[in-house]
């Protein structure tokens, strides 16, 4: 019976730690989500106007994957109005960015030393 209620409370102790814990990682990634959520609005409203204009200047977009055009054009279209932007577009524009890079480098890779492209998951 001493053993019972040693083994209950060792138990009891553990999942309040495990709890605690559970509620630090929460509390953590709801802070790194709400700096990438500034950072993401950000990027949007001050850096990707100038990164789509320099892009656009020095690239021939007919030599850029259609992916990579259409990602541009939404971010392009999301810049204009980062101000009244739900959640659900600023994370759509973080995605897209993420997925115009991939697709840059990707791009750049097959161009450029093709034989290490199936090494990267990219």
């Amino acid at each position: 019976m001493k053993r019972l209620i040693i083994s209950i409370a060792l138990l009891c102790l553990l999942a309040g730690c495990a709890g605690q814990v559970m509620t630090d990682i929460t509390d953590q990634q709801v802070n790194e989500i709400k700096a990438m959520k500034i950072s993401a609005k950000t990027y949007l409203k001050e850096v990707w106007p100038f990164t789509s204009g320099t892009i656009r200047g020095s690239i021939d977009l007919k030599n850029l994957p259609q992916r990579a055009v259409d990602a541009m054009n939404e971010l392009d279209e999301l810049s204009t109005k980062v101000d009244t932007l739900t959640d659900q577009e600023i994370g759509r524009g973080l995605g897209l960015w993420i997925q115009l890079q991939i697709s840059l480098v990707r791009d750049a890779i097959r161009q450029f030393a093709p034989e290490i492209l199936p090494m990267l998951m990219l």
